[in-house]
């Protein structure tokens, strides 16, 4: 799979918009806050926020089939045994209890391949936003995880019908819960993205102008106060310190970065 990657990503890197940040070679979460921060600035101050339901569980087939087939021919790599290859690995079904369950949709679970999968697929939102979604706002995209910043309320709840359409032909939908749209004028009610909350604050230096500003979010805090606390626990105490910094030592320098 990771052999399939290398030959896969260079083919469809020259094709994903700016637009996409997820999983990409010299992109980065933080790269896509920089996004959202930039769109906001420019007085966007609607948010619809969004996530994917079960994304990589609910790809169909035959639609990212179709993506990957129209991404190798755009650029002239036809390579039928590779396409045999993606098929195979989507239909080889899930093991449980000893009994192989057919896989009807969604990618492999966990493997080196399915993120850029996932990208193919979604490229098509990508593409509906150079298209139809450029004039209702700028679209920043994390693999399954998406915002939209545009000027207005109406365009807000258009680019929600708009993308709900386009991932229905993909075989999924936006979460319930994690899809709403949200007004950052003068300092509103945020919103959460990639681990950071994301809010407008009044400048220090001109009282009256509000900037988009964002910091670490609630429940990546606590995410990273529950891994310390059972790292340094007082009934693991008999542990040497050495092993208290080796299971540290994983999670500061990836959330100090």
């Amino acid at each position: 799979m990771t052999a399939a990657k290398l030959v896969l990503e260079p083919v469809s890197e020259a094709q994903f918009t700016e637009a996409s940040y997820g999983f990409r070679p010299k992109r980065s979460a933080i790269d896509a806050c920089e996004a959202v921060r930039v769109a906001a600035n420019q007085r966007r101050e609607w948010v619809f926020e969004a996530g994917i339901r079960d994304c990589f569980g609910t790809i169909d087939h035959d639609a990212l089939m179709a993506q990957v087939a129209r991404h190798v021919v755009a650029r002239h790599v036809v390579d039928r045994p590779m396409l045999k290859l993606i098929r195979a690995w989507l239909r080889m079904g899930v093991l449980e209890g000893g009994v192989t369950c057919p896989a009807g949709a969604g990618t492999p679970q966990g493997s080196p391949i399915s993120p850029l999968l996932a990208n193919i697929a979604l490229h098509v939102l990508d593409e509906a936003w150079q298209d139809e979604g450029r004039r209702l706002g700028v679209l920043v995209r994390y693999c399954d995880d998406f915002v939209v910043l545009s000027p207005t309320r109406q365009r807000a709840e258009l680019v929600q019908q708009l993308a709900a359409r386009v991932l229905e032909r993909l075989g999924m939908r936006l979460r319930p819960e994690k899809s709403g749209i949200t007004c950052l004028t003068r300092g509103g009610q945020g919103f959460d993205f990639l681990g950071f909350h994301h809010r407008k604050v009044e400048s220090w230096k001109w009282r009256g102008r509000f900037y988009l500003q964002h910091w670490a979010s609630a429940t990546a805090m606590n995410v990273l106060r529950d891994k310390v606390r059972a790292a340094t626990s007082r009934s693991r105490t008999e542990r040497p310190v050495s092993a208290v910094v080796a299971d540290l030592d994983p999670v500061l320098p990836g959330w100090a970065a």
